[in-house]
């Protein structure tokens, strides 16, 4: 009995691996529309050319971007599904595969071009915004080993993610300058420490990657640039 149970055990634990590495194998339909597949296993959302069309826009003006560069979105049907298909990462709106690059949106609505948090308490942003988002997190594991992927500062991830993005333009850079943080802050700070790096090191992003750049270091050019200090 107890064999029996091991070996359930791992044969469960082998489809639910199968599942992670292929998700196509669960989402069965699909959608191609320029650099983005959406697959889904119930209905497909209705023209969301638009949307596609506005992100892959801004994910063209990157400096990381490859032509003909393949996103592929995968569309959960609630946070269960999107907790499922995500084991050990994080982010409230997407999660990006760090060996796969599938990117699983938590809450996405074509039609009225919003995207929502898979836990539902935080407020919605603009689905173009989190798509392009998610592709620069796609785009950057592309350009670097796993391992330091694994490794590197997320802050600049995130500040690029936010700059290429747009971010949800409710904040001021004095907003940032306080310890108190909102839904979204750290991103934003994040996005604006990056910019001022860029700017007086007169680099772009792609040559910043692998010089794993000190977020502290970053800070204290921002709050100088933002926030008085000294």
């Amino acid at each position: 009995m107890g064999k029996f149970i091991t070996l359930l055990l791992l044969g469960l634990l082998a489809v639910y691996g199968l599942l992670l590495a292929k998700p196509d194998l669960y989402f069965n339909r699909s959608l191609a529309h320029g650099s983005f597949v959406l697959h889904a296993r119930g209905p497909l959302p209705d023209s969301p050319e638009a949307v596609l069309d506005d992100a892959e826009q801004a994910i063209a003006a990157s400096d990381i971007y490859l032509q003909g560069s393949r996103f592929d979105v995968y569309l959960p049907s609630g946070p269960g599904q999107y907790k499922f298909f995500t084991p050990l990462l994080s982010g409230d709106y997407f999660r990006v595969g760090p060996f796969n690059g599938a990117i699983y949106l938590a809450d996405a609505d074509f039609t009225a071009k919003e995207a929502g948090p898979y836990s539902g308490a935080e407020q919605r942003r603009s689905l173009r915004g989190v798509l392009v988002a998610a592709a620069v997190w796609d785009m950057v594991r592309l350009k670097v080993r796993p391992l330091t992927f694994f490794a590197m500062d997320k802050w600049m991830v995130r500040g690029y993610a936010e700059m290429i993005s747009g971010g949800t333009g409710e904040f001021a850079p004095q907003d940032a300058c306080g310890a108190a943080s909102r839904p979204g802050l750290d991103d934003y700070r994040f996005g604006l420490m990056l910019d001022r790096v860029l700017k007086e090191e007169n680099t772009v992003f792609n040559d910043l990657l692998g010089r794993n750049y000190s977020e502290e270091q970053a800070e204290s050019r921002f709050r100088k640039a933002y926030c008085g200090a000294n």
